[in-house]
């Protein structure tokens, strides 16, 4: 049977686990955290020296832990497949691994997100607008807001890195940026010490594409809709609502709270993972990031290699 250790138990490593268990695979975790239906171990070396034919691994602890718990796997000489919780690392840095390491940004499994790409086969499109925003002290209620990674940048929260689904699938739907503006920052009188809200305008590298994207911790009322108008074509497209119109056509698709989850696991388990983020999509993604911060720090337009 299939062996899948899941590296930190906050919110998103046990929905990982009980996920897992639910395609009858054998599920550990290695946590300071214990879970009573979960096998437990405080360390990762411990874990593969009981388990060393294990070949799948989720690292879903804090996004300033993924690199130690990747150096950590890679000193241990693992040979499997890693899954990391998005967005890949806190800062953008290049490092080799002898395993491959994919990123969880699981939005790529929407069927309104594919909907969109297959739509678009073929045209023009001339521009992109969306529009990203959850209320942060609503986001985890069992947690204290000011207590979070997403309250601080050392750990690896802010907009920017908590809500990079945006900054993925616009590269997966659109592809490379050539430059971008930005204006980012905390706003707000929340209490924390990351920025809270980022606007940014993309000039896509045939020239004729802009995308604008706002995405914020200040919406008391989520949301997450994409606006695109190509050629001979005009899309609209609620993720939360899972709403789709295409010109004078209208979808409802009813999504399952784990469904995007569900079939990023069935990727990742497969023989061939085929839609995953891979490794270097995710570090490109941290490198817009900080392309991001660059500009609006110095308050002018960037370019992207």
């Amino acid at each position: 049977m299939t062996k899948v250790c899941v590296i930190g138990l906050g919110s998103i490593g046990k929905r990982h686990a009980r996920l897992l268990k639910d395609k009858w695979v054998d599920v550990y975790a290695v946590s300071s955290k214990k879970h009573d239906s979960i096998n437990h171990y405080l360390s990762l070396s411990s874990f593969l020296n009981d388990h060393p034919e294990c070949k799948h691994v989720i690292v879903s602890n804090i996004t300033s832990a993924h690199l130690s718990t990747l150096n950590e796997l890679k000193k241990l000489n693992f040979k499997g497949r890693v899954l990391v919780e998005k967005p890949l690392f806190s800062k953008y840095q290049e490092n080799e691994f002898l395993f491959d390491i994919y990123v969880a940004y699981n939005f790529r499994f929407h069927p309104l997100i594919n909907k969109i790409k297959d739509c678009l086969q073929g045209r023009q499109v001339y521009s992109v607008i969306v529009d990203c925003g959850q209320y942060l002290p609503y986001w985890r209620p069992e947690q204290d807001y000011k207590l979070s990674y997403s309250a601080s940048n050392e750990l690896g929260g802010g907009v920017l890195r908590d809500l990079s689904h945006e900054i993925d699938y616009i590269n997966y739907l659109f592809g490379p940026w050539q430059r971008l503006v930005s204006l980012t920052g905390k706003k707000s009188n929340l209490e924390i010490k990351s920025e809270d809200v980022a606007n940014v305008l993309v000039e896509l590298k045939n020239n004729l594409t802009s995308v604008f994207f706002k995405i914020d911790y200040l919406s008391e009322l989520p949301k997450r809709t994409i606006s695109i108008v190509a050629d001979g074509l005009r899309i609209d497209v609620d993720l939360i609502a899972g709403t789709f119109k295409e010109n004078n056509e209208n979808l409802k698709l009813e999504i399952e709270r784990d469904y995007l989850y569900k079939m990023q696991i069935d990727d990742f388990l497969s023989s061939e993972p085929s839609q995953l983020c891979s490794y270097e999509e995710g570090l490109n993604t941290l490198k817009l990031i900080e392309l991001i911060e660059d500009s609006s720090r110095d308050r002018k337009w960037v370019g992207v290699e």
